[in-house]
């Protein structure tokens, strides 16, 4: 069983968000997601020799300056389609590049994705767990790492 390194998780994202868009992640002590913002998750799950998720979750505002920049459009015409794909893709991509660092074979799950503005995203008890804090461009991103127990997938 692998275990990642806060600092691991903190290059991989970086390198995601600045390739991807151009913004700098900077890690933060703790959350600021308010429950007043719309926000956005996407969830990959890995199965394998290790079992677990990768969950991103990010602020609408900050997915859809994601999505001007992927997609190469005015603020003013992304719809809600296009911030969904943003964030399956991030997800996708953090998911896969966690996936690249565990040991032997694993697989990834298509993205899910949510939506709202006051909801929670878990998993089972027992998993084991950490948080990433970051602000890109001012906004809030979280991603978390989950490990389901050995046996568990």
């Amino acid at each position: 069983m692998t275990e990642l390194q806060p600092f691991d998780v903190d290059e991989l994202a970086e390198n995601i968000w600045v390739s991807t868009f151009g913004i700098p992640l900077i890690p933060t002590p703790t959350s600021e997601l308010e429950q007043n913002v719309k926000l956005c998750t996407g969830l990959v799950h890995i199965t394998g020799e290790w079992s677990g998720a990768v969950v991103l979750r990010c602020s609408e505002a900050i997915a859809k300056r994601g999505a001007t920049l992927m997609f190469g459009m005015p603020a003013g015409e992304v719809t809600g389609d296009d911030i969904r794909d943003v964030v399956c893709e991030l997800a996708n991509m953090t998911g896969g590049t966690v996936k690249s660092v565990l040991p032997g074979s694993c697989f990834l799950s298509l993205p899910t994705f949510v939506e709202g503005n006051d909801y929670r995203v878990g998993l089972p008890s027992g998993c084991a767990e950490s948080a990433h804090y970051y602000e890109a461009d001012g906004e809030p991103v979280m991603i978390r790492i989950i490990e389901a127990p050995i046996g568990r997938e």
